[in-house]
C-alpha cells in the first residue's frame, strides 16, 4: 500500500511529455522585471486603471513647461535667424552702397574713356569713307569711256538727247545693249544719294537727281516702245515657221523683253510660252482671231515701288499742344504741297496710250514716263473706274513736288490722310508690311501694225504712224472688233422683254386684278396707264460681251526664297500704288515654284511676300573666330543664318539647304550690300523702325540698346554673346544677355555662360543663370558694377582678352557693330 502509495507520488510529480507540434506560443505579456527596467519606460496601466488629481496636475504641469520651453526655444531663433538676416541685408546693403559709390566715382570717367575708344573707331571709319568717296569722285572725273556724268546736268541732258535722236539704233540688241549704260548711270545716282552722308547733299541737288533717274527711266522705255515698233513692223519675216506667228526673245543683263504677234489667227489657239523664260499667258479667245501682239518685259529691279507712299516710314502725329502759329504753317505748306501734287498727279495720269494724236505725238516725242510709257488707256480707265474716290483723291493731291522727287515725305496731315485712305481699302499693298520679290513683269496687249504685202516683186506696206498702240482690254467692243476679235454676247438683246412677257402670260394665269388692287405699273390716286400705242418706245438695250480673263503662269525667280505662298499684285496708276484685287484662281505649285492666275487685265503685275516672315527671332549668337574676325548665328522664326565676318566684309555661309541664297552664300560683301541682298532675296532680318506693327517685340529703352549693341561690337574680339531668355523679364530698362571670354575657335561650353544685365546707368554681372527658376537683379558676388559693358568685361578679363581686344582692326569692329544693329536683337528676338 505504502508503495502504491509512493509509486502513484512520483508518477505525479513527473514531467509531462508536450507534443512537438503543439508547442504553446509565448504570451508578450510575461516579460521579467530586469527587462522592465531596462527598457526604461515606466509599466503602462491597464486602461481600466484611472488617474489620481495629483498626478494629472504634475502631467498638465510638465506638458506647460515643455511647450513653455519650445516656444522660448522657437522664439530664441527666430530672433537669431533675424538677427543674421539684418546682419546679411545689412552688409549686402552696404556692399551694394560701396559697389555704387565706387561706380558713382569712376561713372564719368568710365563713359569718357567709351567715348573716347567710341570716337576713335568713328573717326578713323569717316576719316577712310571721306578718302573712299574723293578717289571715286576724281576716279568718276578722270574717266574716259565716253560715259557722261549724271551729276553734271549738261553731260546727262546731252546723253539723253543724242540716244533719243538716233533712230538708226532701233534694233532690240542694240537697245539692250545701250541700256546697260543707262542703268548703270541710274545706279550711279541711286548710289550716290544713298552713300553721301546727310546733309552735305542740299535738297536742290537731291531734287535733281532723282529727276535724272526719272528721265533716264523714261529714255530707257521710249527706245524700247521704238524697237518692239520695229520688231512688229518685221513680224511677218521672223516668223516661226510652225505656228506661224512671231515669236521672239531679247534679253542681257537685268532686262529680258518677250515679244508674241498673232499672224497666224488661229481661232483655236489658246496659250503660249517663252521657252527657257517661264512665262505663259493664256490668251482670251475672243483676241484669237485678232491683229495684236503680247509684249513681257520682265526686269529684275523695281522702279515703281519708290513711287508708292507707303515704300517709306509713315511719319508720326504732330503733337496737339505745339503753337498754333507752327500748325497754321504747316496746313498752310500741305495745302500748298496738295494743289501742286494735284496739279503733277493730272500730268502724270496722261498715259502714251490715249487713242488721241496729241497723246500720239507725246509718246513720239519721248516726253512720258518709263513707268507711264508701259501703262495704257486700259489701265488709265481702269484706275478711274476702280471706285475709290479716295483712292484717286490720295494719288491727285499727295503728289509729291515736281523736282524733289518721290521720296519726299509727305506731310503730317498727308500722311495721317493716307492711313486713313489705306484702312479703307484693304486691297491697296502696304509695303511696308510687304515687300515685291523677284522685279517687275510689264504684260502689254499690243496692236499688230499692217504687215508687208509681196505683189510682183514688190514690197507693199501702209503707212502708218510709227509709235507703240496699246490696247485696252475689256475696252470698247467697237474697238476691239476694228482689230478682227471675235466677240460673243453675254445676254442676247431679244431677250430682255422675256420680262414683260412672263409677266403678262402669270396675269393670264391669275385673272385681272381685283377691285381695290392696284394694276401693274399703277399708282394709288393716279390715273391709269396709257394705252401702248401712245408709250414713249423702250430705251435701246445695251449689248454685253463676254470678254474671258487673261490666263498668266509665272516660274518665280531661282534667287528669291518664298516662304509662305506668294500672292500676285497690280500696279494701279491712279492711286500709284500695288493692289491685290483682280485677280481669280490662283494657284501656287511649291514644288515647281510656279504661281498661276488669272487676271481681268493687262497690266503691271509683281508678287509680294510678308516682310516679318522670320520675326521675331529664336535665339541669336555671335562669338570671335580669331583675330579681326567672327561668326554670327541667328535662329529665325523659319530660317537658321550664319554669317561670317572678317575685316570690314561679311558673307552668309549657312544654311546649304536653301538653293535660292546660292548666288550669296561665301561671297563677300559691305554691311549694307549683305542687307540689300538679303532682302531681295526674300530673307528678311532686318526690321525697319516701323516693324514692332507687324510683328510682336520687347519693348526696350533705346539709349540703354544703342549702348549695349556698340560696347558688344568693341569687345567681340574676346567675348561671346548669346540670347537669354531673362531679357524679355527684364523690363524696359534692362537689357539681359549671355556672355563668356572665348579666344578659341570653337563653339562656347555651356558652363562658360554668364548673364550680364545693361541699363541706361550701370550694368553688372547677374547671380542668375540661364536655368535659374526666376528672374532676379541682384549681382554676383564678387563682382563690381560698371558704366557700361565694355568696362565690365574688359575689367575682368584675361590679359590675353585684352590684348585681342586692343589690337582689334577698327574695319573689324566697324562691321560687327553695323550687322548687330541692324538685327535689333534685343527687341526682336
Amino acid at each position: 500500500m505504502r508503495n502504491r502509495v509512493f509509486g502513484c507520488h512520483r508518477s505525479c510529480t513527473r514531467k509531462p511529455q508536450l507534443s512537438k507540434h503543439k508547442m504553446p506560443p509565448k504570451s508578450p505579456a510575461k516579460k521579467s522585471a530586469s527587462s522592465t527596467k531596462s527598457s526604461g519606460k515606466p509599466p503602462k496601466k491597464p486602461p481600466s486603471a484611472k488617474l489620481s488629481k495629483a498626478e494629472k496636475e504634475k502631467l498638465q504641469k510638465e506638458e506647460e513647461e515643455r511647450k513653455l520651453k519650445e516656444e522660448e526655444e522657437a522664439k530664441k531663433k527666430a530672433e537669431e535667424e533675424e538677427r543674421e538676416r539684418l546682419e546679411k541685408e545689412r552688409i549686402e546693403r552696404e556692399e551694394r552702397e560701396r559697389l555704387e559709390r565706387e561706380e558713382h566715382e569712376r561713372h564719368d570717367m568710365e563713359i569718357a574713356d567709351l567715348n573716347a575708344v567710341l570716337d576713335n573707331v568713328d573717326s578713323a571709319i569717316n576719316n577712310q569713307e571721306e578718302q573712299r568717296r574723293a578717289s571715286a569722285k576724281w576716279e568718276r572725273y578722270m574717266k574716259c569711256d565716253g560715259s557722261p556724268d549724271p551729276t553734271v546736268t549738261q553731260d546727262i541732258n546731252t546723253y539723253m538727247s543724242l540716244w533719243r535722236e538716233d533712230k538708226e539704233s532701233t534694233d532690240i540688241k542694240v537697245v539692250l545693249q545701250d541700256s546697260r549704260q543707262l542703268l548703270a548711270l541710274i545706279g550711279e545716282l541711286e548710289f550716290l544719294m544713298a552713300d553721301t552722308p546727310e546733309g552735305e547733299l542740299s535738297e536742290a541737288d537731291i531734287g535733281r537727281y532723282r529727276q535724272t533717274i526719272r528721265d533716264l527711266q523714261e529714255l530707257l522705255s521710249y527706245k524700247l516702245d521704238e524697237a518692239t515698233v520695229e520688231m512688229l513692223k518685221k513680224a511677218t519675216a521672223e516668223a516661226d515657221i510652225e505656228s506661224g506667228n512671231l515669236q521672239k526673245i531679247s534679253k542681257l543683263d537685268d532686262v529680258t523683253v518677250m515679244l508674241w504677234a498673232n499672224l497666224n489667227k488661229n481661232p483655236r489657239f489658246k496659250s503660249f510660252e517663252f521657252p527657257g523664260e517661264g512665262f505663259t499667258f493664256e490668251l482670251p479667245k475672243p483676241l484669237a482671231t485678232a491683229d495684236i501682239g503680247i509684249r513681257v518685259i520682265k526686269t529684275a529691279f523695281d522702279h515703281l515701288s519708290p513711287h508708292c507712299r507707303t515704300f517709306y516710314p509713315r511719319k508720326k502725329k504732330v503733337d496737339k499742344s505745339a503753337a498754333p502759329e507752327e500748325e497754321e504753317e504747316k496746313e498752310e505748306e500741305g495745302t500748298k504741297d496738295g494743289e501742286e501734287g494735284e496739279k503733277e498727279g493730272e500730268d502724270d495720269d496722261e498715259k502714251p496710250l490715249d487713242a488721241d494724236a496729241d497723246d500720239a505725238k507725246s509718246v513720239a516725242s519721248g516726253r512720258k514716263s518709263a513707268v507711264s510709257a508701259a501703262g495704257s488707256t486700259r489701265e488709265k480707265e481702269e484706275g478711274e473706274n476702280e471706285g475709290k474716290e479716295g483712292e484717286e483723291k490720295g494719288g491727285e493731291e499727295g503728289e509729291e513736288k515736281e523736282g524733289e522727287g518721290e521720296e519726299k515725305k509727305p506731310t503730317t496731315a498727308e500722311a495721317e490722310e493716307e492711313e486713313e485712305l489705306l484702312e479703307l481699302d484693304e486691297d491697296v499693298i502696304d509695303l511696308r508690311q510687304f515687300s515685291p520679290l523677284g522685279g517687275v513683269m510689264y504684260l502689254e496687249l499690243l496692236q499688230l501694225p499692217p504687215q508687208p504685202v509681196i505683189a510682183r516683186g514688190w514690197s507693199i506696206v501702209e503707212v502708218v504712224d510709227e509709235y507703240l498702240q496699246r490696247i485696252a482690254y475689256p475696252g470698247e467692243p467697237e474697238d476691239l472688233k476694228k482689230l478682227g476679235a471675235t466677240l460673243t454676247l453675254a445676254t442676247p438683246p431679244e431677250e430682255k422683254p422675256a420680262a414683260k412677257e412672263t409677266s403678262q402670260a402669270n396675269m393670264l394665269l391669275e385673272g385681272p386684278p381685283k377691285e381695290g388692287e392696284k394694276g401693274e405699273g399703277e399708282q394709288q390716286g393716279e390715273q391709269p396707264e396709257q394705252p401702248e400705242a401712245e408709250a414713249a418706245p423702250p430705251a435701246p438695250v445695251q449689248p454685253t460681251y463676254i470678254t474671258p480673263p487673261v490666263g498668266v503662269t509665272i516660274k518665280l525667280p531661282s534667287t528669291v526664297a518664298f516662304y509662305e505662298e506668294p500672292q500676285p499684285a497690280r500696279w494701279s496708276w491712279a492711286g500709284k500704288h500695288w493692289r491685290l484685287d483682280g485677280f481669280t484662281d490662283i494657284k501656287y505649285d511649291e514644288e515647281n515654284k510656279t504661281l498661276s492666275f488669272k487676271t481681268n487685265t493687262f497690266g503691271l503685275l509683281t508678287v509680294i511676300q510678308d516682310s516679318h516672315l522670320n520675326m521675331p527671332f529664336q535665339s541669336w549668337e555671335i562669338r570671335p573666330r580669331g583675330n579681326n574676325a567672327a561668326l554670327f548665328t541667328i535662329i529665325a522664326a523659319i530660317v537658321e543664318l550664319e554669317i561670317e565676318i572678317k575685316d570690314d566684309r561679311c558673307c552668309l555661309s549657312q544654311p546649304e539647304d536653301t538653293p535660292e541664297l546660292d548666288h550669296l552664300r561665301k561671297k563677300w560683301m559691305a554691311p549694307k550690300d549683305l542687307v540689300k541682298a538679303l532682302r531681295a532675296s526674300g530673307v528678311n532680318i532686318f526690321p525697319e523702325p516701323d516693324s514692332s506693327k507687324f510683328v510682336s517685340m520687347t519693348k526696350k529703352d533705346e539709349e540703354a540698346e544703342m549702348l549695349t549693341y556698340r560696347c558688344m561690337a568693341m569687345t567681340l574680339p574676346a567675348f561671346a554673346f548669346s540670347w537669354s531668355k531673362w531679357n524679355a523679364e527684364a523690363g524696359e530698362d534692362r537689357i539681359v544677355m549671355q556672355a563668356a571670354e572665348h579666344l578659341e575657335d570653337e563653339p562656347v561650353n555651356e558652363d562658360d555662360w554668364c548673364c550680364y544685365v545693361q541699363s541706361v546707368r550701370r550694368a553688372k554681372k547677374l547671380k542668375i543663370n540661364e536655368f535659374s527658376e526666376e528672374f532676379s537683379v541682384d549681382h554676383a558676388e564678387g563682382s563690381e558694377l560698371r558704366s557700361n559693358m565694355y568696362h565690365m568685361l574688359t575689367d575682368s578679363a584675361s590679359e590675353k582678352a585684352r590684348e585681342r581686344i586692343q589690337a582689334a582692326s577698327y574695319k573689324f569692329l566697324h562691321c560687327a557693330g553695323e550687322l548687330i544693329r541692324a538685327t535689333r536683337l534685343f527687341t526682336y528676338s
